[in-house]
């Protein structure tokens, strides 16, 4: 079992602004797993706290198809963790897994509080987890721009390097 993770905009959220995650899956061997061939649910965790359990709809984004995605809305800037638990569906041929990975979310930016407003008053939405944004951002120091600058960049790689090692392997 693989599993690609992204979130937009470029791995970089902002507080009290939308921002997309999804979840390629792969079964051994490379061939993907559609969101309609498993049952997924994505917990978010601020510390060992879950602030929120998004419903994932299925996406289409870059090259893949039908892979769970799903909007969030990060409450304050900070670092999370995104939580994704699945199993097959009945006669798919995959494992049950669980799969997490951390997030820093940046401090809003001049518009977030327009933005929040806005998701609030249309609550239909059944992807977006919307918590209530931090009323005084957090200043940016150096060492957080070069961390974000760092991870920008090479997470997505090691991202990347890591799927190639697994469809790679020897069976």
């Amino acid at each position: 079992m693989g599993v690609l993770f992204h979130i937009e905009p470029n791995h970089n959220p902002k507080a009290g602004e939308p921002a997309q995650a999804w979840f390629a899956l792969t079964r051994e061997g490379g061939d993907p797993i559609a969101l309609d061939q498993c049952v997924c649910k994505l917990t978010v965790y601020d510390g060992s706290t879950a602030i929120a359990t998004p419903t994932l709809k299925a996406i289409s984004p870059e090259r893949y198809s039908s892979v769970p995605g799903a909007t969030v809305i990060f409450p304050k800037a900070g670092l999370y963790r995104l939580e994704l638990k699945g199993q097959p569906k009945t006669g798919e041929d995959f494992n049950t897994f669980q799969v997490s990975y951390e997030v820093t979310v940046q401090p809003p930016s001049q518009t977030t509080g327009a933005v929040a407003t806005a998701a609030q008053q249309s609550p239909n939405s059944a992807t977006t987890a919307l918590l209530q944004p931090s009323p005084t951002p957090m200043p940016r120091s150096g060492f957080d721009e070069a961390m974000n600058l760092g991870l920008r960049f090479m997470f997505p790689i090691a991202l990347a390097v890591g799927f190639w090692v697994l469809l790679k392997r020897p069976r």
